[in-house]
């Protein structure tokens, strides 16, 4: 008897070494195949990686060449006007007089342009000094007023600043489109309510 009981001991433990043996294939096999996947995620990943380094090599290129730009326009329009201001120290009384409004157009929209450019370039401040500079020549020119409302609300975070200015907005611009928005974005600034996005 206990030869048969022996026996039977073995079958078991040759069967239960078996179905592990068969598990132990079926987790190989399932490893395998998520080694496998990863690989083949990571290659995608890695393909990704390099189409986007070579997109930001493209987008680095582009920013210095604006840079490039923006400087030799501020130079130009810095150019531009202290030749103006030359002008008009070596002009007659008379003739700086009929020419002062041209001259005051012509800095504003220089200072506009160069504050627009530094907009693109995400230079909030000095963008911010190049539209004061334009209202310091116009002070009624409603553009500028609507940039330096935008930019302290966004940038600076100074809410009764961006109040003013987008309130002489308004009034330099009664009919523009946006008056609603802007009178809505004037409202949730002076509100203590929730932060307008």
């Amino acid at each position: 008897m206990p030869v048969k009981i022996s026996v039977i001991g073995l079958l078991f433990i040759f069967f239960g070494q078996g179905v592990l043996f068969a598990a132990a294939v079926d987790t190989d096999k399932q490893l395998r195949k998520k080694i496998d996947d990863l690989r083949h995620d990571n290659a995608k990943l890695v393909g990704e990686l390099y189409l986007q380094r070579g997109s930001l090599a493209k987008l680095e290129r582009s920013n210095l060449e604006l840079k490039k730009q923006l400087v030799q326009l501020t130079r130009d329009a810095a150019s531009r006007a202290k030749k103006k201001r030359k002008e008009r120290k070596t002009k007659p009384a008379s003739s700086v007089n009929d020419n002062t409004e041209v001259t005051a157009a012509g800095e504003v929209i220089l200072y506009k342009e160069l504050g627009n450019g530094y907009l693109q370039n995400r230079q909030f401040d000095q963008a911010i000094g190049a539209f004061e500079k334009a209202l310091s020549v116009d002070a009624k020119d409603a553009d500028a007023c609507y940039n330096l409302g935008l930019l302290y609300k966004h940038h600076r975070n100074d809410p009764a600043k961006a109040i003013t200015y987008l309130k002489r907005y308004i009034a330099f611009a009664p009919l523009a489109q946006n008056r609603a928005d802007v009178e809505y974005l004037i409202r949730m600034l002076g509100s203590e309510g929730p932060a307008y996005p």
